[in-house]
This record gives C-alpha cells, structure tokens and sequence, in this order.
C-alpha cells in the first residue's frame, strides 16, 4: 500500500512540477539549434501572461520558476534608473535582423522560416496561433528586456537565488545575450551598445566571461553587415563587456552568449539607437539517477564550469575570432565524470545513465560485486570521489535488500562526510540489513553524494532522502549481486572410455554443438557458456560462503537451453555418436562432487568456492561402437506404391528395422519390419535392403483373419482335424494378405518422408537413420 500511495505522489509531484512550469517566470528553449538549449533557463518577462511583449517592468520585479527537480528559482530586476519605468518586454525577432530566436525559440518551425528574416509578423496584435503552438510558448517566448523610449540609454540589475527547502543552492552560473541586433555604431559616443557585467551577491568574485554559445540567422540583405562582424571591450579583469556593431550602416550580425561561471547576478546597460534588448537566462544543468521508476525522481544540481571561450582584456574584440567555450568535468562528482542530462532515465538495468551521453557511471562497477558476500547482512563499500566545490558534501548509500522497488530507511548505509578538497575513496557501511544477500540475486543500490538531501520523513515507509533533488554532486545507481568466480574446463574426446582425460586426448569440437549450464537449487538456468574449441567458462558461482545449502549444480548438454529454464531431471545429454564416459575432476579441489542422479554429465558444488573460481572441471565423452553404419537410403512413390531401399556398411548385432514414414516430417508411423540379412547379425560388407507395398501394417490384418476363422469354424461346427487345417490357412492368407496389401496412409501433404530405425540384440537404444523424403515418380 505504502508503493502504490508513493507512486501516485510521483506522478502527481510530476505532473504539478510540468503545470506550474507553464506559466511559470522562466523556462528552456523549445526549439532552435542552440548547443546548450535543455541546460539555460531563459527569463521570460510576460508579466501578465498574454503572451505577448510590451509589459511594463517597473523596479524589484520578481519572477519564479519551480524546475521539475523541485528548485525553486527566483530572478529578482532592481537597480532600474532612478526606479522609473524605463523597461519593457521584448520578443526576440520582432525585428527583422534578430539573431537569438534561431539558436533558441518557441515559434512553430514553419512560422519562424517564413518569418525569420522579414520581420513581417506583429507580435504585439498578431495572431498568436499563427507563430505558437499554444500560449505557453508564447508566454515563454517573451524573453527579451528593452530600454521603453527610443534612444534611451538605461541600466539595471538581474539576480538570481536558488533553493531546495531550507537549503540555498549555488547556480553554476549566469548567462546574458543581445535579444535584438546592434545597429551601426562606428564611433564613440556609440550609438547603440549593450554592456553586461557579472558579479556575485555573496561577496564571492564572478569569472571572466566566456563565449558559451553562437547563433546567427541566414539572412544576407543589404542592410545586413558581414557575418560576426561585432566587436566586444573587454575590461574589470574580464567580467565586463561592452557589444557593439563598429560598422557605418546596417545591423551587427551574430550573437555571442556569454557565461560567466560563479555569477548570480548580472548589472546591464542598454543603448537603443532605437530600442535595444537583451536576454538574461541562468545555468540549470542535473545528473539524474536510473533506476526504475518506482525508486523515484531523482537528480543532483551539478556544478559545471567550461574552459577557453575568453576574450582578451582589450578594446575592438572582434567575436568572431573567439572560440567557444568546451564543458569541463564537474569537480563535485562520484568516480571521475558526471553529464548534464534532460530528464531521468528508468532503466530495468540501472544503465540507462550510461546509455545517454557520456558513460559517467564510473564510481562502482555495475554489477558491484567485490564486498557482497552471500549470506551475509551488511557490506562495506569503498567509493572514489572528488569534491572540489568549495563546500562540505557527505556520500550515502542504499541497497534494496527486499526488492520491494524502493528504499526504505533501515535499508540505508552511513553518512560519509566528504569534506571540500577530498579526491580519493569514501567508505560506506551497510550494517544489519533486515535479509541476508542471497546468490544469483540482483539488488538495486543507489549511491549520492551531495551537499544537502531531502529529509526523511519518518511517517512513511520510503526514506525521502533516497528519492528527490539532491544541491551538487552527483548520483549512480547500479546492482549489487553477491560476489562470484568463475568455473572453466574441458570437454574431452574420451577414446578409451576411462573416464579421464588421457595425452592425446583434445577438446570436443564437434559441429553439434554443446553447452554448460549452472544451475541454482531450483533447477533454474543462471549462467550458460557454449564451448569454444572444447573450453568453456562460466561466471556466477558464489564465492566466500558455505555453498552445501545452495544445491548449485554444473551441467553440460548437448541441448540449448535458455536462461531462466527450470531443467527438472538435470541429465546431461552427450552429441550424437558419443556417449557419457565419466569426468576428470582432479583439478577442481574439494569443491565439486558427483551428482547422484546416475549421470557422469552433472556434479554439485561444495564447501567454498575461493575468489580465483575452480579450473578443470572437465567431462569426458567416448565414440559410441554403433551397431550398424548406413549407406545410401533412397524413397520413392509409383502409383500408390512405396518403395524403400538402404545399403548398411557394417552391421554389429543387428536383429531388425523399422521403417517410418510421416506426411509431415515431424511425426512418424511405423509402415514396415526387415529382418537383418547380415548372419547372426554382423556384417564387415555393404548389404542392401528393398521394401515395397501399400499396406501400414501387418499385424492388425493377420490378428484379425485368425479371429475370423475361428468364428468360421466354430459356427460351421468344423470337426476338430479340420479346424486345425481350417486356421492354418486362414493364417496363411492373412500372412500373405498383410505382406501384399501395403498401402500408404491416407496422404493429406503433397510429401511423404522416410526414415529407418535400426535394433539390435542387445536391447541398446536404437539407431535412426537420416530423414528423406520420397519422390514421386507418377
């Protein structure tokens, strides 16, 4: 009850997270061919949420946005001129030459072709279906901050705080880009320009800004100056940039994005030759976990820096000669890597991570194996992590020792500190988990190291702390399974039967085709090898534990078998033309024994088995002595007559054949007897065999005659001198009638196959001969 009460909070957490996201004061690009569109959160001025740009923007304006993550993000305009209103919503593209809507949008694709270079459409009356798919993209689309009269130059400042409950969470940074193109400005006093300076609230120092993106329209018109051709002042050690367009006419082309790592807060001056605007978006990069789905939403904030990108400190940058920035490796992190990703990634597995991006679940092997002991009720695990964030973070773990399909307190390990500045292992600790680990098990564990998590609320029977939003670091799910080895051996060519593997004597490689199984106490199939040149080897055997309970059994069989099978009489099964001979276990210790189900091709497990696994469980097969060897066997129909025809090679204490035929190559009758020719049945020379007819068999005539005639005579009151007679030649009849009659079953198939089956006087087991199928000669 408890599972299904969590689930239904899940998908209503998630479903209210996505309805107050779409009219919420910030949001990530729809569309566009922006590199970093799922990671920047754009903010959307539409204070009146109609979708449509112009809104006043008085000072200490407030917008918030709650990510589906559960932070809530609160973007706060101040500083506005003297507090006048001199700021107003903008909707990138409303002019022709706007470039940011190409990289990063909300228009329907097929509107923002057609009028992405025209600047024919009005945003302020138009209508809104024409461009949108819906309101909320419109609402969203209104990203831009313009200065309200023409040719006015005006400053501001945008900040931006973050919090999971209680707990302040850092941004990785802010990023900041002209919403609308630069006109000409060749000399100073420029006439439009836009300047961004990046601080900190916190007394803490902003980096020099770095070029994180660039977009750029197609549109070549005469009033559209050459590609990239903006120019940036660089000064205040990096974290100031003045934009602007140096050439005579036309409008500046190309807009850089700028990130500026470490800032919450952005101080802006905007100079409209006519109007100018700008966007203001923050960094919203997560690691998300992936388990499946009933072990909750869950991410951590991850704290990302990039390299290169910065400009020189120097007036007449020219953009395009700058580089963009590359994404670095986060410094708060488990193992070594962690990836942004834009959504949680269920995964039966616990690979879906893995599956996406980069491979960043690097901190444990999945299945982690090296510490689970079968039996054994706690572990302890050693986990390498890095923590250059700056600030104190703690590593937790938890292992669904009940598979319930989520975490629940008791199932939780210690809290390792992880002070700032640690890169090296952090050792966790289950202890007095309610259920010992049991073999061939897979176990969901969950390991996060963050700086603050949810906390648990006690009232439940999930712990909280293992589900939700985790400030930094970074989470990795993977399998815990009890530790194993592997057993590995030989399947020999026994020549001379004795059960042992003899010099001379190499690895089965025959074309049929062999496997190894092992087999848990149930009889189920948990590991399976094919041999390879005669060798096989398999993993799964638990080691460091008493193994006489766990029944586990080693089998080898010709037959191919899935895993997860339930084998109910594990016999192994040796390749045609080879018999059982016996094993060659010498090599394997006191781990193995003889099975005692009267078969040599299965041994059961005993005592421990070491870490290094056991080597050498070898199974001997010898070449059966067949009784008799075919030749040629041919089939064929004339009218409604069949007639079959062999040769045998050899033949050894041969006693009979029968010959069966099928209309469906599946199911055989038996359709005739031949007594062997060879004397007393043996045979060094070939020896060919003829049978014809139309009957199906001879005893059910025959038996029947026999019937008939003593009915006969004992209703006609025969004397008993005749009677015998009488019989005898109703005997003779059915004899002859049943060896003459010989006709085919009723064919309901176009085919009639033929095979002959060989017995001889010892009562073995009975030689088949290959399957043919008659042809037709009428």
């Amino acid at each position: 009850m408890i599972k299904r009460i969590y689930l239904v909070l899940l998908v209503c957490s998630a479903a209210l997270a996505v309805y107050c996201q779409s009219f919420s004061g910030a949001a990530p690009a729809k569309r566009g061919n922006g590199n970093h569109m799922q990671s920047v959160y754009w903010v959307n001025w539409d204070l009146n949420n109609d979708g449509r740009p112009g809104d006043g923007i008085p000072d200490n304006t407030t917008r918030t946005v709650t990510t589906p993550q559960g932070v809530v993000y609160t973007i706060r305009i101040t500083k506005i001129n003297g507090n006048t209103n001199n700021l107003q919503s903008y909707v990138s593209g409303q002019w022709a030459y706007d470039d940011m809507k190409t990289g990063y949008n909300w228009f329907t694709q097929a509107v923002n072709n057609a009028n992405q270079y025209t600047g024919s459409y009005n945003y302020t009356t138009g209508n809104i279906t024409q461009v949108y798919d819906n309101l909320t993209d419109a609402h969203n689309s209104v990203v831009g901050i313009r200065n309200t009269v023409d040719g006015q130059a005006v400053n501001f400042r945008v900040s931006v705080t973050a919090r999971l409950g209680n707990t302040v969470v850092k941004i990785p940074g802010m990023l900041a880009v002209g919403a609308e193109s630069l006109g000409s400005s060749p000399v100073s006093p420029y006439r439009e320009y836009e300047r961004f300076t990046a601080g900190n609230s916190g007394g803490g120092t902003a980096t020099p800004w770095q070029v994180f993106d660039k977009v750029q329209n197609a549109y070549t018109g005469s009033a559209r100056s050459t590609s990239f051709n903006t120019v940036a002042d660089v000064s205040d050690q990096g974290r100031t940039v003045l934009l602007r367009n140096p050439a005579s006419t036309g409008e500046g082309p190309g807009e850089v994005i700028w990130f500026a790592h470490g800032a919450d807060q952005i101080d802006v001056l905007l100079k409209g030759g006519g109007a100018q605007a700008i966007a203001i978006g923050f960094l919203v990069t997560y690691d998300f976990g992936d388990a499946p789905q009933s072990y909750g939403l869950t991410s951590h904030s991850l704290d990302l820096s990039f390299s290169g990108g910065t400009p020189p400190v120097q007036n007449n940058v020219r953009l395009s000669g700058i580089s963009e920035a590359t994404k670095n490796a986060p410094g708060f992190v488990i193992g070594t890597r962690a990836d942004d990703e834009p959504g949680q990634l269920y995964s039966g597995d616990l690979f879906g991570d893995d599956k996406n991006n980069e491979a960043d679940e690097d901190g444990l092997p999945n299945p982690y194996k090296s510490s689970i002991v079968v039996g054994a009720r706690g572990a302890t695990i050693r986990v390498p992590v890095k923590n250059n964030s700056g600030t104190a973070g703690s590593l937790t773990g938890w292992i669904d020792i009940n598979q319930n399909g989520f975490f629940e307190p008791a199932e939780r390990s210690n809290a390792a500190a992880v002070p700032d500045g640690t890169s090296g292992e952090v050792t966790i600790q289950f202890a007095n988990l309610a259920e010992p680990f049991a073999a061939f098990t897979n176990y969901p564990m969950r390991i996060r190291l963050a700086q603050a998590l949810l906390t648990d609320d006690a009232s439940t029977g999930m712990d909280e702390s293992a589900a939700g939003p985790g400030v930094g670091g970074e989470v990795e799910d993977h399998m815990a399974r009890v530790q194993d080895a592997a057993v590995s051996g030989t399947l020999f060519k026994d020549a001379n039967g004795n059960g042992l593997q003899d010099p001379g004597e190499n690895g089965y490689n025959g074309d049929s085709g062999m496997f190894v199984y092992l087999l848990d106490g149930n009889g189920k199939i948990v590991g399976k090898s094919a041999l390879v040149n005669g060798q096989y080897s398999i993993s799964g055997i638990p080691v460091n534990g008493d193994l006489s309970a766990l029944n586990i059994r080693l089998m080898v069989s010709s037959q191919s078998l899935d895993s997860g099978t339930v084998v109910t009489d594990p016999a192994g099964v040796a390749p045609d033309g080879y018999r059982n001979s016996g094993e060659d276990l010498s090599a394997a210790g006191s781990n193995v024994n003889n099975h005692n189900n009267n078969t040599d091709f299965v041994v059961q497990f005993t005592g421990v088995v070491p870490e290094t696994g056991i080597q050498e469980v070898n199974f001997g097969i010898s070449p059966l002595a067949l009784a008799v060897s075919f030749g040629s066997i041919q089939a064929t129909i004339t009218g409604n007559i069949l007639k079959v025809s062999w040769v045998t090679e050899t033949e050894e204490h041969n006693d009979h054949f029968d010959i069966e035929i099928s209309t469906d190559g599946t199911r055989f009758v038996k359709w005739a007897t031949v007594r062997s020719k060879a004397p007393d049945g043996v045979s060094n020379r070939p020896i060919h065999y003829t049978v014809e007819g139309k009957s199906q068999s001879e005893v059910p005539a025959t038996a029947s005659l026999f019937f008939i005639a003593i009915v006969l005579a004992m209703s006609l009151k025969v004397r008993a001198r005749n009677l015998r007679l009488f019989i005898c030649c109703a005997g003779l009849m059915g004899a002859g009638i049943s060896c003459s009659k010989k006709e085919l079953p009723e064919r309901t198939a176009s085919r009639v196959y033929v095979r002959i089956v060989q017995y001889d006087k010892n009562d073995a087991a009975p030689t088949y001969s290959k399957v043919i199928q008659a042809t037709v000669e009428d």
